[in-house]
C-alpha cells in the first residue's frame, strides 16, 4: 500500500496558508496529539469525535479504509491541504492476516517539520529516515505495548541529525531517560516558535 498515491492531494478547498507564529501541541493520551497555530489545526489519532481540526491524521487502518472526503488521511501517499504537507510512509514491519496497516508520518508546515512514526516495534523504513534527516519535533512511542522497545527508540534518536524537539511517551519513558542518560522535562503542552528549536536535542513528555 506504500506510495498508493503518488500526487498531492488538496484535501480542502480553501483553507487559507497559515502563517505559523506560535505552535501548540497537546497531548491526548496514547497516540492522540493536537498541533495547531492560529485557528488551523491537525489531529493525530484523535480519541474522539468531540476534537474538532482541520485535518486528522491515523496512524493505523485497514487495506479498504480510505478516507479523504473527510478531510482524514490514513494511508502512506503524499498529500496537500494548502501549506500543509502530509507525506506518509507504510511500516515495514510484516503484518498478520487482518493487523491494521500502520503508516508513519512527517508533516511540513511553513519551515517547520514535525515526525510521527506512530504505533511502530521497529524502526521506520528508510525513505522515511531519509526525510526525517533535520526533523525539528520528533513524536517518539517508548514502550513494547505501544511502540518502540527501550533499545529501538535509543536506536532512531541516533539515527537521526539531532531532531529539536523529542517528545517521549508510553509507559518506558522513564526507563528510556535513564538509558539516554538525560532527564526528561515534563510540561502540560509544548509551546513554541521556529525561532525556539533547539539546536541540540530537547527531551519532553506530558503530564
Amino acid at each position: 500500500m506504500q506510495g498508493f498515491f503518488e500526487a498531492r492531494i488538496p484535501l480542502k478547498k480553501g483553507l487559507k496558508s497559515p502563517m505559523i507564529a506560535l505552535v501548540i501541541i497537546t497531548h491526548f493520551g496514547d497516540h492522540s496529539f493536537r498541533i495547531e497555530s492560529g485557528s488551523t489545526a491537525i489531529l493525530f489519532n484523535p480519541p474522539n469525535n468531540r476534537l474538532k481540526a482541520d485535518l486528522v491524521v491515523w496512524s493505523e487502518a485497514k487495506d479498504d479504509d480510505l478516507k479523504l472526503a473527510g478531510r482524514e488521511i490514513n494511508f502512506a501517499g503524499d498529500y496537500e491541504a494548502q501549506g500543509i504537507e502530509i507525506r506518509g510512509w507504510a511500516s515495514p514491519e510484516e503484518r498478520k492476516k487482518n493487523d491494521p496497516m500502520v503508516t508513519s508520518y512527517m508533516v511540513s508546515w511553513e519551515d517547520i517539520h514535525l515526525a510521527f512514526p506512530g504505533p511502530i516495534h521497529e524502526k521506520p523504513s528508510e525513505a522515511a529516515l531519509d526525510a526525517w534527516e533535520d526533523v525539528g519535533v520528533l513524536f517518539l512511542p517508548v514502550g513494547e505495548k505501544m511502540g518502540l522497545s527501550v533499545e529501538e527508540a535509543v536506536k532512531l534518536i541516533k539515527s537521526l541529525n539531532e531532531p529539536g524537539y523529542v517528545i517521549a511517551y508510553g509507559p518506558q519513558v522513564q526507563e528510556f531517560s535513564k538509558k539516554i542518560g538525560q532527564s526528561i522535562e515534563k510540561m502540560e503542552k509544548l509551546v513554541f516558535k521556529k525561532k525556539d528549536i533547539p539546536t541540540k536535542t530537547t527531551f519532553i513528555t506530558f503530564v
